[in-house]
């Protein structure tokens, strides 16, 4: 904090050295308010200048805020003024407190930005959860359905009917099941709960093994499943968060390519280190909207598979977030009709993971 005091009759200043301090003057160089009004901001000059002079004219004081510009550095400055009169009413000098909030008004942005982003974050939890309340009821209404015929038409059922019946219900509970495990796993990580331990993972035996499962799920449909990873590729990863991103993507393949198609995950070593995978299907595509809403919170990318599968988008949320925990990327190209292929980036090693 320093003061000024300026003589309106001898046009000259008397600064204090914390005054000089603040706006970088040598002792002595400011000796009037040329030096100072040069440093005034262009979007606050006129309205401080303004209410200066109406201080200096009509002994008006004010107390407000403005920005200087010192050595190419934007700094806050809060400024009180009040005028001195003589006798017969005439302002004849001017005192001047200014004190450098910098500090201050940067601490407020950053504390309005959280406030912003959590707010925004808020926004799309909010939407997001209405997104999977919405996607949960198709499963429980079919499951409720088919319980509620067993309930009412059980005698009258012929033993077809009833395997048809369980096979329904079968594919309902499978359905549910995905979703609430996403859901919670999806949870636990917004939470921070999830357990975070990266380690050395020789890729082929790790892929093979992950996508058993799911190869399994792909022969029901009479989908192709091709592994095109090299024996010497290892990557530096948490197998839980890997499993799991593997398992959605190439479920996701196999869930919108029809009978007789194929899906194949790649993986290979790139010149500035990390490790590439892409999984490729050959199915139905998604059109530019649903592919540049794919890993957005709040906006609904439900659709169907080839055979009616649902589909929430919450699978790749997660996938998103368990590559960035990662410090990799994810990203998605796909075209209507010609299929999709989803890529994302590992460390190969330990040094590339952000603490």
């Amino acid at each position: 904090m320093g003061s000024s005091s300026f003589d309106l009759d001898t046009n000259t200043c008397i600064n204090t050295p914390q005054f000089n301090k603040i706006f970088g003057f040598e002792p002595g160089q400011a000796n009037d308010n040329a030096a100072w009004s040069k440093l005034l901001h262009p979007f606050d000059r006129e309205a401080i200048l303004s209410s200066l002079a109406n201080c200096m004219e009509q002994g008006i004081g004010y107390d407000r805020d403005y920005r200087i510009i010192r050595n190419g550095e934007i700094r806050w400055i809060r400024g009180i003024a009040q005028a001195e009169k003589d006798p017969s009413g005439k302002v004849i000098r001017i005192s001047r407190v200014e004190i450098d909030i910098t500090d201050r008004k940067n601490t407020e942005e950053q504390i309005n930005n959280k406030n912003e982003q959590l707010e925004k974050l808020n926004s799309e939890k909010d939407k997001f959860f209405s997104i999977i309340a919405h996607d949960l009821r198709g499963p429980f209404n079919g499951f409720l359905g088919l319980t509620q015929i067993m309930a009412e038409q059980l005698t009258s059922l012929t033993l077809v009917e009833l395997q048809e019946i369980s096979k329904g219900m079968n594919k309902s509970a499978k359905n549910l099941f995905s979703l609430l495990n996403n859901l919670l796993e999806w949870s636990r990580m917004q939470r921070g709960s999830i357990s975070f331990e990266p380690k050395p993972i020789p890729l082929l035996p790790f892929v093979n093994t992950t996508l058993q499962p799911t190869i399994d799920t792909a022969n029901t449909k009479g989908i192709g499943v091709n592994i095109l990873v090299p024996e010497n590729i290892n990557v530096f990863a948490d197998e839980n968060m890997l499993s799991s991103t593997i398992s959605n993507l190439a479920s996701n393949a196999i869930k919108f390519t029809p009978k007789g198609g194929s899906v194949s995950l790649s993986a290979k070593s790139t010149a500035d280190g990390p490790v590439e995978f892409s999984i490729q299907d050959t199915g139905i595509g998604m059109d530019p909207e649903t592919l540049d809403n794919m890993f957005k919170l709040d906006v609904s990318i439900s659709r169907k598979g080839t055979e009616g599968e649902p589909s929430t988008g919450l699978g790749l949320l997660l996938c998103k977030d368990f590559i960035d925990r990662h410090g990799g990327k994810i990203w998605a190209e796909s075209e209507e009709g010609k299929g999709s292929t989803f890529y994302f980036t590992l460390p190969a090693k330990a040094s590339r993971i952000a603490t």
